[in-house]
């Protein structure tokens, strides 16, 4: 019998511990927690698993969970659903809190994009209001030179649902296909049947929202995927144990 595959499983131990000959206990069950997750590890051709996979054992049980995890992550989780229709149906009056402000100054820059595609004057005067001196507006204000709009209270309040709609997207369901469409096409939904940002004019209601929500949702689906809010936070809050051992030192 070889040993071959033994000396190189604990030579890939040690390299994942930083070529330390004194490594300890919790660096060996972070680089085998590592094998085990990207797949390094694998049977033999000449191994005895073979005889075991049609066995009834728990690692046949073990083996399932993946298969069952990755079809429950196709469906787009229903709480998300429940928590926009949930804060839609509240009032418009939003806390005038720096939040609400840098949202409104999104809503701004929302209002604009869909006036330059849509051409529709009833859609702008649905997304946008006089320049107003409100705490809400002021950044708006204080860079206002002309040509910067203000978000209207519906479009506004609309936003802010948007934003706990799409963080529960987020803690829910990270691994969606198309997590953009999924989640523009239901939100898209639950906006149509309140009845918000309607416009008379034929087909452009359907046109607004989905200009609207795209524009929204892309960035942040695009910052979480690429973690630009993580690198730049000051304050990092992990759910599991963190593999590297310089994160977990720190």
């Amino acid at each position: 019998m070889s040993s071959d595959p033994i000396e190189s499983f604990f030579g890939w131990l040690r390299k994942s511990a930083g070529s330390n000959d004194q490594t300890d206990a919790r660096a060996v069950l972070s680089g085998i927690e590592k094998m085990l997750k990207t797949g390094i590890a694998s049977k033999s051709d000449c191994s005895n698993v073979i005889s075991v996979e049609n066995s009834n054992s728990s690692s046949a049980m073990l083996r399932d969970q993946p298969v069952i995890a990755v079809q429950a992550a196709e469906y787009f989780p229903r709480e998300a659903l429940i928590a926009l229709s949930e804060n839609l149906s509240e009032g418009n009056e939003l806390l005038p809190t720096p939040d609400i402000a840098a949202l409104a100054m999104v809503g701004g820059y929302l209002a604009r994009a869909i006036g330059e595609r849509a051409s529709c004057e009833e859609c702008l005067s649905l997304l946008t209001k006089p320049g107003s001196s409100g705490t809400s507006d002021a950044l708006i204000k204080h860079q206002d030179r002309g040509g910067i709009l203000y978000p209207s209270g519906e479009l506004l309040h609309v936003l802010y649902c948007l934003r706990k709609y799409i963080e529960v997207v987020l803690a829910k369901r990270r691994h969606l296909k198309h997590p953009l469409k999924e989640a523009v096409d239901n939100a898209a939904n639950v906006l149509r049947e309140r009845n918000l940002l309607v416009c008379t004019m034929l087909g452009r209601h359907e046109k607004l929202l989905d200009v609207l929500l795209t524009k929204f949702f892309r960035p942040i689906f695009t910052n979480f995927a690429m973690k630009v809010t993580d690198k730049h936070d000051f304050l990092r809050v992990f759910e599991v144990k963190p593999l590297s051992r310089k994160v977990l030192n720190l």
